[in-house]
């Protein structure tokens, strides 16, 4: 591709984007909040392990199997219902991707990339 048709191309992903803008801040507003709750759940996850290590180093070896069951277990199930909502979030940014792409008759390799630096310069993520 030429540099021509480049801008030309950032210019209808603008304007594609501009249609839909608060669709597109609400995409990334779901990403960031599930993000901070992915990082949530792996920090619980992470003080769930360190006391079960805590409890090894202490040769305390029922209250290493009760906080795999308890704790740990628990701890787990919450990162993976927090990467749950993460990777709908992630699917739902794809198919704006898509749609964006469809409308204006260009691939999604190339809408991608405007949309990502669009999305930055509107400061929503």
């Amino acid at each position: 591709m030429n540099q021509e048709l480049d801008n030309s191309d950032k210019l209808r992903v603008a304007e594609a984007i501009n249609l839909r803008w608060s669709e597109l801040d609400d995409i990334e507003m779901t990403l960031a909040i599930e993000s901070a709750g992915v990082a949530q759940a792996v920090d619980k996850l992470r003080k769930a392990l360190d006391k079960v290590e805590s409890c090894l180093n202490n040769r305390q070896y029922e209250a290493v199997a009760n906080l795999g069951y308890e704790d740990v277990s628990s701890e787990f199930i919450f990162l993976q219902r927090t990467m749950g909502g993460l990777l709908t979030a992630a699917h739902d940014r794809q198919r704006f991707i898509s749609d964006i792409a469809g409308d204006i008759k260009l691939t999604y390799e190339i809408v991608e990339p405007l949309v990502e630096a669009e999305a930055r310069s509107r400061d929503v993520r």
